[in-house]
This record gives structure tokens, sequence and C-alpha cells, in this order.
């Protein structure tokens, strides 16, 4: 239950406000249905937070060595929205596959689906048509080859995911590590500049990226499956990863551009537990048991601070 307090209840709805809650008072129908046409479920505002987290790190890397411009700033973030777009349809069609089961368990979900009715397919193939359309005029027809690739990697590995029980912690890692890595994948693909340190950097930290040890351990837990499994993942990972970049000499070219950027991104995610703590998130505890709120808190914070290095990198490129 909530207080009564006048200012608890505006919070309160301010929040299921920006939650996109379910109840018709809540926001207007209209603009329900165009967001949830366009982003299928509120998820798309987390998934773009952890997207944008290694974005925000590489912008901070670029500010720190005085190299940043516009299409510097404006080029991934472009192509890490879209990545993010696309990582949606890992659950359009995990709901699809999983429709009926969800049905007789009355699982809660909130989704295209729910608002928009029997039409949502028609929206949400609309949209990734014109999309793809859009992209199909741009660069060479290279970013349309990337993403089409892209969204057909994601929905094979949504697929395998709800078919195959013993697959699941081998595909929920590799679609967080898409999540995470796609758009700087893409990015070189397109641009052929020397961002290859940088995609090195995150592809070495991406086990202990923000909040991803948590997620998997939510996951694996929830699936009842074993705790350790996921260390033995970790380290299979790291000798796949690491080994390539000794083997290519990425470490002995870069590592100075590859240890700048890895202290760049773990200066934001250690300054977000810190300020987590002290920022006016109160209320959340109100509304969430703790260990969801205090997750809730430092998403909002990470949040946060990805938009004011964003905010800060557009002004920098824009006045330098």
């Amino acid at each position: 239950m909530y207080p009564e307090g006048i200012e608890m209840k505006m919070i309160s709805n301010l929040l299921d406000t920006l939650t996109l809650g379910s109840d018709e008072h809540r926001i207007g129908g209209t603009i329900r249905k165009i967001y949830f046409g366009i982003f299928y479920n509120t998820t798309f505002i987390v998934n773009l937070t952890f997207t944008l987290g290694g974005v925000s790190a590489y912008l901070g890397l670029l500010l720190s060595q005085d190299s940043l411009t516009t299409n510097k700033v404006l080029a991934p973030l472009g192509i890490g929205l879209l990545s993010a777009y696309f990582y949606n349809l890992i659950y359009i069609v995990n709901d699809i596959v999983d429709w009926q089961k969800d049905k007789k368990n009355s699982a809660a979900k909130f989704t295209g689906r729910h608002v928009l009715g029997k039409d949502y397919l028609y929206w949400l193939i609309g949209g990734y048509s014109l999309v793809l359309g859009i992209l199909a005029d741009l660069s060479e027809h290279r970013l349309f080859i990337l993403f089409l690739t892209y969204a057909l990697v994601l929905i094979s590995l949504s697929l395998i995911h709800s078919y195959f029980y013993k697959t699941k912690i081998i595909t929920i890692f590799l679609e967080r590590w898409l999540k995470l890595c796609s758009p700087f994948l893409i990015y070189f693909f397109v641009t052929s500049s020397d961002i290859v340190p940088i995609l090195a950097s995150l592809m070495l930290i991406f086990p202990l990226s923000f909040d991803f040890d948590y997620s998997l351990r939510g996951y694996l837990k929830k699936l009842g499956l074993r705790m350790d499994l996921r260390y033995t993942t970790y380290g299979l990972y790291w000798l796949l990863v690491g080994g390539t970049c000794l083997i290519s000499g990425i470490f002995v070219k870069d590592y100075s551009r590859i240890l700048a950027y890895a202290t760049i991104y773990f200066s934001i995610v250690a300054l977000t537990h810190l300020m987590s703590r002290k920022l006016p998130f109160s209320f959340l505890h109100n509304r969430y048991k703790k260990e969801v709120a205090l997750q809730k808190e430092r998403l909002l914070t990470y949040g946060l601070l990805q938009v004011f290095v964003i905010i800060l990198s557009i002004v920098y490129a824009a006045v330098h």
C-alpha cells in the first residue's frame, strides 16, 4: 500500500504513466497504441539503456581524447537505437511461440498483442519493413544487409531458446552479448573505422558488464539451473575471446585503447552504484521489494548518466 500523502500519490501516478500502466486513465489510448505498435513492450527502454551503455563509454573515451565529432556521436547512437529496436524481435518471437502456454498459465504480460489485439502483427511488420526500407537507401545497402542479418540471427536464437531447454544458458548468453556488442559490430562493418580495440574491450568485459551477472543469476534461479554454470560459461568465453585477441595481436597493438575504454566503462558503472544511493529514488521502495527497488535505482541512475554523457557529447561536438 502507498502512503496517503499527496506527494506520494503524485509520484506513483507519474511512475505509472512513465511505465505505461495498463489502465485507460493512465495514458491516452492513441499514444499507447503508437508506443506498443513500434516498440512492442516496455522492456525496450531497459534494453536501450543496456545497449547504449557501451556507446556512452565510447563517447566518453572520445571526449577524453578530444577527438569527438558530430558524426562520431550520431552514427553509434543511431546504430545503438536501431539495435535495441531490432532486439525486440526476441520477445516478439518468444511470445508467439509461448502464447498458448502463457494463456493457459495466465502469465502476466503487457505487450503490443494485449494493447493492439489481433492487429498487432500488422503494426510490427509494417514498422520493421519501413525501417529496413529506409536502411536499404543508406550506406550502399550495407546497413540493410547488416540489420536484416541481425534480425534473422535474433529470430533464430529466440526459436532455439524457446524450443530447446538445454540450450537456454547458451542462448541467453548470446542474446545478451548481442544486446551490448552488436552496435559496435555493425558500426565496424559500416564505417570500417578503427573501432576494433573498442569492440575487443567490450567483448572482454561483457560478463562483468552492468547488471549482467545479476540478471543471469535471476534467470538461472527461475529455470532451476545451477548457479555455477555461469562461471563455466564465463571461463570458456574469456578463453575464446582472450585467445583470439592474443593471436590476432590486438592486445599488443592497441592495449592502451582497450584499457582506456574498459576504465571509462567501469567508471560509469561504479559512479552508477555510488549515485544510486544518493538520488531521490526512495519512492521505489514503497512500490517494490527491496532487491527489486535497488535494481531499479541502479538502472534509473545508469540511464541518467548515459543521458548526461550523450548530451555533453552532442553539445561538445556541435561547438567544436
